[in-house]
């Protein structure tokens, strides 16, 4: 490590002139040892000195001056291609950072959020995923904050494989008293949403087409915190 220091020394006490050659011996004291001063060498080490030549020394001095802008037009060009390199390397860096960010806020959108349909007449019809056993259907129900339980129509009971169940009557709408069955499903999801083992009420179903499948009542809202997004036809759920 000492010889070392001694030898970057060297090199500073003895810089080298453009174009002019310089020395190399090993003192007496064992020093490697650079000059650029050929009588500085001492005579015991004439016979084992080394010459070193810088590049191009052996060229007209025109020639030389033209290879040395040469190379430094070529080490220029190294060092801006690097450069681009590197701007490459971060312009992808930031990009996949980019992508990254809206993958996040596509997830938490989609967990915060459930696309629905509303009607001209502002009906908002929900999509609900419904599980019986090993069945599940989806069907179109409508969000009813007046309807204390959440409906679904005989046809789809039938689609899920649905039988049995309480049985009793509905008073619906004008006071009409229909037939109805009572009992509990395995799921009912509701975008990121889900209730396990809830009751539902399968209704016999009859007059003209329906735009949707049945009603999700109060028995599913009232356990989430949620707003409607009529520009974006969304339910927000608010944690």
């Amino acid at each position: 490590m000492k010889n070392f220091l001694i030898c970057v020394l060297c090199l500073v006490l003895f810089p080298l002139s453009a174009g002019s050659e310089f020395y190399e011996y090993v003192d007496e004291n064992g020093v490697k040892t650079f000059t650029n001063k050929q009588g500085a060498i001492p005579p015991s080490q004439v016979d084992d000195v080394k010459i070193h030549k810088e590049r191009y020394d052996d060229l007209s001095e025109e020639e030389r001056q033209r290879m040395i802008e040469a190379e430094a037009a070529r080490l220029e060009e190294i060092e801006k291609q690097k450069n681009q390199e590197w701007e490459k390397y971060i312009q992808k860096l930031h990009l996949r950072q980019l992508e990254k960010e809206k993958a996040r806020e596509k997830k938490e959108f989609e967990e915060n959020t459930t696309p629905v349909d509303i009607t001209g007449n502002n009906q908002i019809l929900v999509p609900v995923s419904l599980g019986y056993r090993n069945k599940t259907v989806v069907a179109n129900l409508l969000l009813d904050t007046g309807a204390n339980m959440t409906i679904i129509h005989d046809d789809i009971a039938e689609r899920l494989g649905i039988s049995g169940g309480r049985r009793g009557k509905l008073i619906v709408a004008g006071g009409a008293k229909v037939k109805a069955r009572h009992l509990p499903i395995k799921f009912l999801t509701v975008g990121s949403k889900t209730v396990l083992e809830p009751r539902i009420t399968v209704l016999t179903y009859s007059g003209d087409e329906s735009p949707f499948d049945g009603l999700l009542g109060l028995d599913f809202l009232r356990r989430f915190k949620f707003t409607i997004d009529y520009e974006k036809s969304v339910i927000v759920w608010n944690e």
